[in-house]
């Protein structure tokens, strides 16, 4: 076996997806999450609140390195709750580096948000050195930690490294969770139900195949710089519209829209520079956009 790894948010679709790659890998693997719904075969599946120190002492010793999946919000819904998102998200991070401080854990990755973080773009597509204006406390929650994980790389010798990711898509993801829009109108035409769009449909974002997102994860595992912080996406933009003239296409469905008014987190584009972790990581999306929505479709059938 490598390393020992812990990842922290092991149950969602990133978490489940990372960890199936790094077994596969021969990594020793804690997967860490509050709750599970189904455990991942042939993995030590621990649930606890990874923000309490005191759990967090349970688990962490003996591993060398920390994927950092967890978020308790959303875009959608966390500018209902400025003091929760900001106690939960950032508060609780930081709870978290202190104890693998205390453990003398290696290294930290991170998954920001491509989406959010800029908040309004002045430039598409956006480079990691553009302005950080976010419209939603779900990405100043992000872009707080990102830089709580470059102080503690600079004042702890923590290798940190940041990957802001776009939109994963991929079979397996669960629809009607806030996030996941591809998944969520799939389900919707199987189940004959109405898909809703907020806005008009003009708005654009980048989606990256969960494959390529994963390879991306796994790649950084080799960056031994103090910190880094990376964009990770396709560098290509679809609107709403766009999704689903590809999905009346590709499904041979009627698909019924409500369009219903913009929500006041939603950016108008985004679509990410990934010219940084092209030369940093050799690595680039193999996967088209139209590819990854065809597995989506197949997998969300066979559940029928």
């Amino acid at each position: 076996m490598k390393c020992g790894i812990l990842v922290f948010g092991a149950a969602g679709f990133i978490g489940r997806a990372l960890v199936d790659r790094l077994l596969h890998d021969n990594y020793e693997v804690t997967a860490v999450d509050r709750v599970w719904d189904e455990k991942i075969s042939g993995v030590e599946c621990v649930s606890g609140d990874v923000f309490n120190p005191d759990f967090l002492r349970t688990v962490i010793d003996g591993h060398d390195m920390a994927y950092h999946l967890v978020s308790t919000t959303i875009p959608s819904t966390s500018n209902r709750d400025y003091l929760y998102d900001c106690e939960s998200n950032i508060a609780g991070t930081l709870r978290m580096l202190e104890v693998l401080v205390e453990f003398d854990v290696k290294k930290v990755i991170f998954t920001s948000s491509g989406g959010t973080v800029y908040g309004i773009p002045k430039n598409i597509p956006i480079s990691e050195s553009a302005e950080t204006y976010p419209i939603c406390a779900y990405g100043i929650s992000k872009l707080a930690i990102e830089r709580y994980l470059y102080l503690y790389s600079y004042l702890h010798r923590i290798k940190a490294i940041v990957l802001r990711l776009s939109n994963p898509i991929g079979p397996g993801q669960l629809p009607d969770r806030g996030q996941g829009v591809v998944a969520t109108f799939v389900n919707r035409v199987l189940q004959d139900e109405e898909v809703e769009v907020w806005g008009d449909g003009t708005a654009v974002r980048d989606f990256i195949s969960i494959d390529d997102a994963v390879e991306a994860l796994t790649r950084v595992m080799e960056i031994e710089r103090p910190f880094t912080l990376l964009n990770i996406g396709s560098g290509k933009g679809y609107s709403v519209n766009q999704i689903l003239d590809i999905l009346k296409d590709k499904m041979d469905e009627s698909i019924r829209v409500n369009y219903l008014p913009s929500r006041t987190c939603d950016v108008p584009a985004v679509v990410m520079d990934i010219s940084k972790a092209k030369e940093t990581l050799g690595w680039e999306p193999q996967v088209t956009f139209e590819q990854e929505i065809a597995k989506v479709i197949d997998g969300f059938r066979k559940m029928l």
